[in-house]
């Protein structure tokens, strides 16, 4: 095994073999030989170490800790070898020359460019000559675009003071280099740095000329450094208050990245209680996701293959996330190119996995069918049939109607789960009779499979006198899975008939439609009466006579064992979405206007 040194270069620790260690050095020795006696060499030097320290910081990842010998034969072949460039002032003035005469709009671009701000050519902060070398223009339009924004009402010193304060400056050659898009080697390096000595030459050969002028400047020299140092001191107050800003902001991710960690571990994990998919407060029903994945997955490959890839696909955001606040919050340096490269890939494969078992799931609801279920009530019932719902099972301060898509599972046992998707609908029946149809819908992978799941709801609702108790819920067993299994309840009454909507039928009752366009909401607690047009709403009388002869009409009767009729089934139809009929007939009570519409309470159970 190869000894390793530790050095320090431009200030940064790095590891490096041995080999590669004396190949370095003799490349800077060599260069110091070069450029060490020269004009500005020791800039120079410190320029070309910065930029061999920027590379060397590219190639160290997790996984590589350690320079090797090829990494420096790499570096040694960007940079370029000492000996390639010669000495004299005719090479530099000819290279200045050409560098005088490129202009902001055909800049040489050699190497990848950088934004950063101009010390060199500002006039404030070097914001607009620095986009001015980014995108290659000339500085004077970027500096009549920010002044042109100010007059027209737009926020142009807003946008100067916060580039100024989040872009940072080009101080080193190697980053004036970049900020021009040109390549940083030995040569560029070189040329950059006796540019700067030459200009320096001509402002002090420019000095003794102005020495005359001073005196008569001086009041306008005050001036502007009286304009520096408040455009300083405004640049200090704006700095501080977006650093404030973005320690806030570092804060708002954690808080918020830990909260949504912690609820994503848990409803992963089953740890969390979740109530009608919304209301977490009611734990009155409340169930585990879990729970939801023993009625939706059909094998453990799908449940443990959701499970990872939604760990995956919205965990890694979360923890980003959390990782941008506290690197907002403490400064942490970025992670290298190679963590952030395997935490993409975890990422997509996350979402893969997600895509692929959906694909699977999603074959299991490709098939749709249903079952029908009819009951028909003799045509010498009341003329008012009252429509109520089972509410026993909901919180005591829900409210039917508003409260509906707050229950998605009303509850949940270890081999049931009581669904909320019943609908009911009062449609007009030509017949002299009112009938009750209750639709069963399933899903399934095939038109079998789904006739068999939806014959497998288990659905009821009672009939006592005039009255219909329907269930807003339906029976889900385990074993059948949930592949979107509905009740559609219809019930349709001949013209001249009323029917009273109670205000409990909220939690069933959808889109019924009336010739006054009511919604269903205000359909609650009045008779509504079928005539040609539709159903029609009653104005009720509401003397004493009027609510003594609705409560005769009424004739609830107390609630015994219930008692199933006998149904005749009729025989299926065949198609692709087959439906099974069931009538049941119903023999008419001896003296019917004077005695109870059915003699004893009953449940029809589809």
């Amino acid at each position: 095994m190869n000894k390793t040194v530790t050095i320090n270069i431009s200030g940064i620790i790095f590891n490096i073999d041995e080999g590669a260690f004396d190949k370095l050095q003799g490349y800077l020795h060599s260069i110091k030989q070069k450029f060490g006696n020269t004009q500005g060499g020791e800039e120079i030097l410190i320029d070309i170490e910065a930029r061999i320290a920027e590379i060397f910081h590219e190639k160290v990842t997790d996984r590589k800790q350690v320079i090797a010998l090829f990494d420096v034969e790499e570096v040694i072949a960007i940079m370029g070898q000492p000996e390639q460039f010669e000495d004299g002032d005719a090479e530099a003035n000819a290279s200045n020359n050409a560098k005088e005469e490129q202009s902001y709009y055909e800049p040489e671009r050699k190497g990848p460019k950088r934004f950063f701000r101009d010390p060199d050519s500002k006039i404030l902060g070097g914001v607009s000559s620095g986009i001015a070398h980014y995108f290659g223009v000339d500085p004077v339009i970027i500096r009549l675009l920010f002044v042109a924004v100010v007059f027209f009402g737009g926020s142009g010193v807003i946008i100067y003071l916060i580039l100024w304060a989040i872009t940072p400056e080009a101080k080193t050659t190697s980053e004036k280099l970049q900020m021009k898009g040109q390549k940083v080697d030995i040569d560029s390096i070189r040329q950059s740095v006796g540019e700067e000595a030459d200009h320096l030459k001509k402002k002090f050969s420019h000095l003794g000329k102005k020495a005359d002028q001073f005196g008569r400047k001086m009041d306008a020299g005050k001036v502007q450094g009286f304009l520096g140092t408040f455009l300083n001191f405004i640049f200090s107050i704006v700095k501080l208050i977006l650093t404030f800003i973005g320690k806030f902001f570092g804060i708002i991710l954690i808080i918020f990245g830990g909260l949504f960690l912690l609820s994503l571990v848990a409803s992963l994990f089953g740890l969390a209680n979740v109530n009608g998919l919304s209301h977490i407060a009611w734990n009155y029903n409340s169930f585990s996701i879990k729970e939801v994945y023993d009625f939706l997955f059909l094998t453990n490959y799908q449940r443990i293959a959701i499970t990872i890839g939604i760990g995956l696909a919205a965990g890694i955001p979360i923890l980003s996330m959390l990782y941008a606040g506290l690197k907002i919050l403490f400064n942490i340096q970025s992670p290298s190119k190679g963590i952030g490269a395997g935490v993409t890939l975890a990422w997509f494969a996350g979402i893969v996995l997600l895509l692929v078992t959906g694909l699977q799931i999603g074959n299991e609801f490709s098939k749709e069918d249903k079952v029908v279920s009819e009951f028909s009530l003799p045509p010498w019932v009341a003329d008012t049939i009252y429509i109520t719902a089972d509410d026993s099972h909901y919180p005591v301060d829900a409210v039917p109607y508003e409260d509906n898509e707050d229950f998605f599972i009303l509850k949940s046992y270890e081999d049931e789960l009581y669904m909320t998707s019943v609908e009911l609908d009062v449609r007009e029946n030509n017949s002299d009779s009112i009938s009750i149809s209750v639709i069963q819908e399933a899903r399934g992978k095939t038109y079998e499979e789904a006739i068999e799941r939806a014959e497998n709801i288990e659905y009821s609702y009672s009939i006592t006198d005039n009255s219909i108790k329907f269930n807003p819920y339906f029976i889900l067993r385990r074993a059948d899975l949930y592949r979107k299994q509905s009740v559609k309840i219809r019930v349709s009454i001949p013209v001249g008939k009323t029917v009273y909507l109670d205000k409990t039928s909220g939690w069933l009752i959808y889109d019924i439609t009336n010739t006054t366009s009511t919604r269903d909401k205000y359909m609650l607690g009045k008779y509504w009466t079928m005539t040609e047009r539709g159903l029609e709403c009653q104005h009720m009388d509401m003397s004493k006579e009027g609510i003594r002869s609705r409560k005769k009409e009424r004739r609830v009767q107390p609630s015994s064992k219930p008692v199933t009729p006998t149904l005749k089934n009729t025989p299926k139809t065949t198609k692709q979405q087959a439906d099974t009929t069931t009538t049941a007939v119903i023999t008419p009570a001896e003296e019917h206007e004077m005695q109870p519409l059915f003699p004893t309470p009953f449940t029809i159970i589809t």
